[in-house]
């Protein structure tokens, strides 16, 4: 039984909005039909589909995809097949034909997610199951995360789909995942703040600071932005759990920066400054994290190009991030705010 990608029984999650033509859709990590308002490589980024997945409810005993392939990245162009938060099987799309084929489904009735490649864009086609099995749509009651950052956060480089580091957690706590990671463009735009404060969410992260390390900022300037961007999510999200994340460790960039930029150091130093300011002026649900409990010194051997965590490397961020946001904090994900 063959399936039109604008069937009402496939449900998209880790999408901002889904551009509909020729009967194909294409998901997008930023609203297509403003494009205009954001610069020309955070688009290019946006429709690279970290977090993105497709579910459905089916006992159909395979899936299958149809797609085509649009911004081209490099490496495979993987897929996972997540049930129950657990990844089922990874396969490969051939590039040449876009379709993709799992089998390893049991034909029990379950809710399915299929997990989208981090590096690559694409408008799906169609998906194929079994004919006569029934297929609904997924109404997902999760908490939903929001989570905002850089190349660190869209992870290319994870070892599959569902191995991101947001990722990790999201299907470690039962989020429901919306990853605003953009490699090189996590520039702090007013745009993305007012994105980020548009959006439903339970619980919402922002990772900031390595993508300004160019110069672009300065101490005065970079403290603006970042205090600008909470206050601007703080006008629809009083009361959210917001948890700003400082950048984790990248040797050639602590204490130097180019021109008058600000190195890591001292935008530690700013953004824990920022977060104390708010919290002094009553914001009793916001929360500093230390870039450096994410992801420090000792974790060394899993920055290889000394900026971005390997595989390996992500799935220690992903620890961490559990320990340090929900463990040391205490933020409760069991209770919507």
């Amino acid at each position: 039984m063959l399936l039109n990608a604008n069937d009402s029984r496939l449900s998209w999650q880790g999408t901002i909005s889904l551009e509909e033509h020729d009967g194909m859709i294409k998901p997008w990590r930023l609203p297509c039909k403003e494009l205009d308002f954001f610069h020309a490589d955070l688009q290019f980024q946006a429709a690279k589909t970290a977090g993105v997945r497709l579910s459905l409810a089916t006992d159909s005993p395979f899936i299958a995809l149809t797609a085509k392939i649009n911004e081209l990245g490099e490496g495979d162009f993987l897929l996972d097949l997540v049930v129950d938060n657990e990844i089922i099987a990874t396969e490969v799309m051939d590039k040449q034909n876009g379709t993709v084929r799992f089998e390893q489904l049991d034909g029990q009735y379950k809710v399915i997610e299929i997990w989208f490649p981090p590096n690559f864009g694409f408008e799906l086609q169609s998906v194929e199951v079994a004919d006569g099995v029934a297929v609904a749509e997924v109404q997902d009651s999760r908490l939903k995360w929001v989570t905002y950052g850089s190349s660190i956060t869209h992870c290319s480089g994870a070892g599959s789909p569902a191995m991101t580091w947001p990722a990790i957690v999201a299907r470690e706590l039962d989020f429901d995942l919306t990853c605003l990671g953009y490699g090189g463009q996590c520039k702090i735009d007013p745009m993305m703040a007012r994105l980020v404060r548009d959006l439903p969410a339970d619980i919402i992260s922002l990772k900031l600071g390595i993508n300004t390390h160019d110069g672009h900022f300065t101490d005065r300037t970079f403290s603006a932005a970042v205090i600008g961007t909470i206050a601007t999510i703080r006008e629809k999200h009083p009361v959210t759990p917001l948890v700003v994340c400082s950048p984790i460790w990248s040797p050639a960039r602590e204490t130097a920066a180019p021109g008058a930029g600000v190195p890591l150091v001292l935008m530690r130093e700013i953004i824990e400054h920022a977060v104390a300011v708010f919290k002094q002026h009553g914001d009793q649900h916001i929360y500093y994290v230390d870039g450096l409990k994410l992801f420090g010194p000792e974790n060394h051997a899993l920055l290889p190009d000394d900026l971005h965590p390997d595989a390996a490397g992500m799935i220690v961020l992903a620890e961490n991030f559990i320990k340090e946001v929900f463990e040391k904090h205490e933020i409760d994900v069991n209770l919507k705010v």
